[in-house]
């Protein structure tokens, strides 16, 4: 299992990355704070490279979850 902000650390070189979930996509700053917060913890379920070299889409859960960690 492998979230938002795990795969987006993978990445670090990639010019563009966007997640996708429901047939919609929208790129994702890594550097923003508040849209780590919102999507970080969502589970990935797929990794795609896109059209241009050096850009990703991450898709998510269809109904996104975020990761649990058990204490």
């Amino acid at each position: 299992m492998l979230t938002v902000r795990e795969a987006i650390n993978l990445l670090s070189g990639a010019k563009s990355v966007g997640i996708s979930w429901g047939g919609c996509v929208t790129d994702i700053d890594p550097t923003n704070e508040l849209e780590m917060d919102a999507y970080g913890d969502y589970i990935v379920t797929h990794l795609t490279s896109g059209y241009e070299k050096e850009t990703y889409e991450l898709q998510i859960a269809m109904k996104p979850m975020r990761a649990v960690v058990e204490l």
